[in-house]
């Protein structure tokens, strides 16, 4: 039922569109957005089957972006297929306007793609965006009106041209590991968990008390969290003195997420190394610049670099992600609060997340867009790690609310639209 199908290139990996824009005249267009990129698969002894083979077991399917989007872009254009074809059994116009964006970079934090929505605003053109990339709570649904925002770095350190006996050397010259680790002890603070890198904290806001109340009646508990990672109760991460929701929806976050150098195998070899590297990834919250993030780490590691003499540091970042806030009373959000309630028979609460979708502050950006999140991934789906799942009866529960969700948008979207133009007489 699609129109105008098509894959485009970008500097990176393409991405896809498709259109059914027959709708009667002042209905809504909808944007839905997913993407096709994955995790890598790694490690791979810890998946019960390949993870690039789709297998099948009790009613779920496992495989690497089974839930972390494939499945779930699916279940949205599936419905929406679904809500062309009844139209077209009855001979009727569709309820709303169609657009469908599937990127192949979001895991790469959306490279090349900035420049392609710039691009093609014209093609792109909606009066909302539905992002199928989400999670929902095993019990009861969640509205996610913000997301956290992105930057990344990599440093690498050098030292000698080769690396050197332990015995012969150690001691006499500086060890590209040890000023890794100390430039990196360094962007925190031990006692408070606050990053210090200077900067850092500029433009973050508290959250609103109209916030704090919607989270503290929509915030999972945080015990049961912990232990199904295997935490014990009690186990603390980030600043002290801020609740869960707060530390993982409205607080920035600076995090070592790789760090290598010197003999990684089995038993011990007795050298230092010439070079060693580490990755970070920060979570960003509204009102931080990814680029002056960038700068100020850059900064503080350079600077920390400098107490090593003979230990060249280069430190580099590829483009960051803005984080995301939106308004609670929006069309599509009044549409997904009436479809997430009766899913799961009770109102939902209203949330942000600690993840990061890059494209979503963008559209905002681009074309004035904002976008609502709504996926039924489970915090147990496993994403980005080993034996990644997605429930089948749960795919289908998916794409029975996106049909529902496309017919109330179509309500909402009519009302609001008249009554701007009554508003305008």
């Amino acid at each position: 039922g699609f129109d105008a199908a098509a894959a485009h290139e970008t500097a990176l990996h393409p991405v896809v569109t498709a259109e059914a824009l027959g709708a009667d005249e002042g209905a809504p267009t909808l944007l839905i957005y997913g993407h096709f990129d994955v995790q890598p698969g790694d490690p791979f002894d810890l998946w019960t089957t390949p993870p690039f083979e789709p297998s099948v077991r009790s009613g779920s399917m496992y495989a690497r972006g089974v839930s972390d989007n494939k499945g779930q872009i699916l279940a949205a254009i599936d419905a929406a297929a679904a809500v062309l074809a009844e139209a077209k059994a009855r001979g009727e116009r569709p309820p709303i306007n169609f657009k469908v964006l599937v990127e192949g970079c979001e895991e790469y934090g959306s490279a090349g793609i900035p420049e392609w929505v710039a691009a093609n605003r014209a093609l792109l053109k909606a009066d909302a965006a539905l992002s199928t990339d989400g999670m929902q709570p095993v019990e009861g649904g969640a509205l996610m009106l913000g997301l956290r925002g992105l930057a990344m770095c990599q440093i690498d350190a050098h030292s000698a041209s080769i690396d050197l006996h332990s015995g012969v050397y150690g001691g006499v010259v500086a060890n590209p590991l040890h000023a890794v680790a100390a430039a990196l002890a360094a962007l925190r603070d031990p006692q408070s968990n606050r990053i210090t890198v200077p900067g850092f904290y500029d433009g973050v806001a508290d959250p609103t008390a109209e916030e704090l109340a919607d989270w503290a009646a929509s915030a999972p508990d945080e015990a049961t969290l912990l232990a199904a990672v295997g935490l014990p109760p009690g186990h603390y991460g980030g600043e002290e003195g801020r609740s869960w929701a707060e530390r993982n929806w409205a607080r920035p976050t600076l995090e070592v997420v790789g760090m290598h150098g010197g003999f990684q195998g089995d038993g011990m070899k007795t050298v230092l190394p010439r070079e060693a590297h580490a990755k970070i990834a920060c979570r960003l919250v509204p009102g931080q610049d990814p680029d002056k993030v960038h700068a100020g780490i850059k900064s503080a590691i350079l600077g920390m670099g400098s107490n090593f003499a003979g230990v060249q540091f280069n430190v580099s970042c590829p483009e960051g992600a803005a984080a995301y806030i939106m308004p609670k009373d929006l069309p599509l959000n009044r549409a997904a609060a009436t479809v997430l309630e009766g899913v799961y028979g009770s109102k939902p609460g209203y949330v942000r997340w600690g993840a990061t979708v890059p494209i979503v502050p963008l559209l905002h950006k681009e074309l004035g867009l904002y976008t609502t999140t709504v996926g039924f991934g489970l915090e147990d789906d496993k994403w980005h790690s080993p034996d990644e799942v997605l429930d089948l009866e749960r795919f289908s529960m998916a794409a029975d609310a996106y049909v529902e969700l496309y017919h109330r948008y179509a309500q909402e979207g009519r009302a609001a639209s008249a009554q701007t133009d009554r508003s305008e007489l």
